[in-house]
């Protein structure tokens, strides 16, 4: 059996380079949202940085094809940030993608339609490599939000890191109109006699099983977990070039032993695909998960499942929860 104690401290010496920062717009036409909004930013967001990124700058670079063959592609930062390319003699198992480095956080209010002067704002998570092109990340959110957001239109007003305390530091200059240089590293939390928390799911967690949405009175700890660490591992692997080796055959038997309760409802989302042209469901479950005689390892990984999220759909923003010790 691996010594799990060493794991944890290994965790947290970890400085991991994820950072999450809240960006602030102000509506100049308005804005309205076909559904959940996470979806249509990351789909302006997605076209903006293809069209600031392509070196061949034609019509054809649109075509998912031309990307895959694209002589570029190792240096492209579309290609890294939305469609990152498994490294050579790397294997992913049963998974079929590696996850992006970035999470989409919308707001979750009902409300869907922004007028001209109000505010807009979301949150956006950036792992490893995205952080190394953050000035061009934040560039194609400004001008997505500029061109076309809602069938309406937004202008940049301000940028925030938001420290792991919750306070908002100011990384934008208003007097050069440029990002200040600030530290994008979070470090983990020692939680070493906490046997108990509360997951508090603020957007619906979607965990699949043969393409079905788990119910609440399905999911079992070993399940929920299991699939966090494994959206962890990958994006830490690829992204941020930290393998932690977890000894998932091990840990899976370790949280056999995890109690679950679950007192979740279920929420209906939508988002419209201009791909698909159509509603797509994004339904599933939101309100909270307890978890007891959690071994000491699993807290500080339960910790990047905040930034990180868990299940189907995160990089919308879905699968978004708070631990609260209880």
């Amino acid at each position: 059996m691996p010594d799990f104690k060493i794991l944890e401290s290994a965790l947290l010496d970890i400085r991991f380079p994820i950072a999450r920062y809240h960006l602030v717009f102000v509506v100049t036409k308005d804005i309205h949202f076909n559904g959940y909004s996470g979806s249509a930013i990351r789909g302006a967001f997605g076209h903006a940085l293809r069209a600031s990124s392509c070196m061949l700058n034609t019509d054809e670079s649109n075509n998912n094809e031309e990307c895959r063959t694209c002589p570029y592609q190792d240096c492209c930062t579309y290609r890294k940030v939305f469609e990152p390319k498994l490294p050579s003699g790397q294997v992913l198992q049963k998974f079929s993608k590696i996850p992006v480095p970035y999470v989409i956080e919308a707001p979750v209010s009902s409300k869907s339609t922004y007028k001209r002067g109000e505010k807009f704002s979301f949150n956006i998570v950036l792992c490893g490599r995205a952080l190394e092109d953050f000035l061009n990340i934040i560039d194609a959110l400004r001008s997505a939000m500029s061109k076309d957001i809602g069938h309406g239109r937004a202008e940049f007003e301000s940028i925030y890191l938001v420290e792991q305390s919750g306070r908002m530091e100011s990384v934008y200059s208003e007097k050069t109109f440029s990002i200040k240089s600030h530290e994008s590293l979070i470090r983990l939390f020692p939680l070493t006699s906490v046997s108990r928390v509360k997951l508090s799911f603020i957007t619906p967690l979607r965990i699949q099983d043969n393409s079905r949405i788990i119910k609440p009175d399905e999911i079992t700890a070993r399940t929920l977990l299991i699939t966090l660490l494994r959206r962890v591992d990958l994006i830490l692997k690829f992204h941020c070039d930290i393998d932690l080796k977890l000894p998932f055959k091990e840990i899976s038997e370790l949280l056999n032993n995890v109690e679950i309760k679950c007192e979740m409802a279920f929420k209906d989302w939508e988002r419209f695909s201009n791909r698909q042209n159509q509603r797509m469901k994004l339904g599933g479950y939101v309100g909270n998960v307890y978890l007891s005689n959690l071994p000491g390892f699993m807290m500080p990984l339960i910790q990047l499942g905040e930034y990180l999220h868990v299940g189907k759909n995160a990089v919308f923003g879905l699968g978004s929860y708070r631990i609260y010790l209880v």
